[in-house]
């Protein structure tokens, strides 16, 4: 309906409106706000693909229906809402995402994105396009990374991707073409597809796997294309999850990136208020 209205700056949907169409918004390059009224249940397809200049969305509790790929390649997007009361999609944490409740299923993300320890998968096409910050630390809760998730995140240079991933789809970080680093913990090698990482310069990339792994990784494809694969430091298995993880200040984690309601006996990982992250030994 209003697809490439590149003159469009805001939109109000009112009231009486309850569903926005495929495509509706689709490229409106200048739309930098939109306000989606409680009477709206469903957002079709690629509603707002490729609106690059929008910064922010609420989504009103009345919304329970997301179709495909509605927020790819908003570049500009650094806020995402989902109103509380809201029975299928949350935002839990302050992740400025939208979340499935339902799967625990991240299924729109933009670049300010923190992701919880209770998202299980990242779905398809999650951050395709949308302005990814330059490092992402994938927490341990999360098993699958979906086809497209990280498609086109050019400024993505390290990835930190937990042992609790299994499998990771096609095209997941194709064209990251600043990616120099990849941090894998998982001990058996998650399966992953010739085009997981198509035209991202791997072979000038460092891969960096446990120790226990290094020929595993070196002999599957196509972990075995980096050019560089190093086993992780005790520094990194101990304590880089946690590090760059963005997680809520003053928790408790161990050295496995799980989170503790308190401080156990041995060695504990506490996130400072300045964000930092420092080993603590309790007898």
């Amino acid at each position: 309906m209003f697809s490439y209205c590149s003159g469009l700056t805001s939109i109000d949907i009112p009231n009486s409106v309850t569903s926005i169409g495929e495509s509706a918004f689709q490229f409106c390059r200048g739309l930098t706000s939109v306000t989606i009224s409680n009477s709206v249940t469903s957002i079709g397809n690629y509603a707002f693909h490729g609106c690059s200049s929008l910064t922010s969305v609420t989504i009103p509790n009345s919304v329970t229906s997301i179709g495909s790929q509605a927020f790819m390649d908003c570049s500009s997007l650094e806020t995402i809402v989902v109103n509380s009361g809201n029975t299928v999609y949350d935002s839990r944490e302050g992740c400025n995402a939208i979340i499935e409740t339902a799967s625990n299923t991240l299924i729109a993300g933009c670049r300010n994105t923190i992701i919880p320890n209770s998202v299980t998968s990242i779905g398809s096409s999650a951050f395709d396009r949308c302005g990814c910050p330059t490092s992402v630390t994938i927490p341990n809760s999360v098993t699958s990374i979906g086809q497209s998730a990280f498609y086109n995140c050019s400024g993505l240079t390290s990835v930190s991707i937990p042992n609790s991933v299994t499998s990771i789809g096609n095209n997941a970080f194709y064209e990251c073409s600043a990616l120099t680093d990849v941090y894998c913990f998982a001990t058996d090698v998650p399966k992953a597809q010739y085009s997981t990482f198509y035209l991202t310069s791997i072979k000038l990339a460092t891969l960096h796997v446990p120790a226990s792994s290094l020929e595993a990784y070196r002999t599957t494809n196509p972990w075995s294309e980096f050019g560089t694969i190093v086993a992780l430091t005790d520094e990194e298995v101990g304590v880089k999850t946690i590090d760059n993880a963005q997680l809520i200040i003053n928790n408790v984690y161990d050295l496995q990136g799980r989170h503790q309601t308190r401080k156990q006996k041995g060695i504990n990982i506490i996130r400072m208020n300045d964000g930092t992250t420092k080993k603590v030994l309790v007898k």
